[in-house]
């Protein structure tokens, strides 16, 4: 552990891989809360593969929302997080 935990002090940048849970506590949407993706777009509609075949443009207009919200609410922030160093 001691290895790890300097090796992430030495470290330009981290990645951590998480679940949903650390998500919506950093103030991330998820995809089942009030206000996620999934209250805007039924699932039954999107969710499935044959539904991206049927009808691609629809899905990827959801695709589109879920880069649009991961864009502001993580890539943005930690973009000018970054440049306060």
């Amino acid at each position: 552990m001691r290895k790890v935990a300097e090796a992430i002090k030495n470290a330009d940048s981290v990645i951590a891989l998480t679940g949903a849970g650390i998500s919506t506590e950093s103030g991330i949407p998820d995809f089942r809360s009030k206000g996620g993706l999934w209250s805007r777009y039924e699932i039954e509609e999107y969710g499935y593969i044959h539904n991206l075949l049927e009808n691609p443009g629809r899905v990827w207009k959801m695709f589109a929302d879920m880069i649009f919200i991961l864009f502001y609410t993580i890539f943005l922030p930690l973009n000018n997080l970054r440049s306060q160093k």
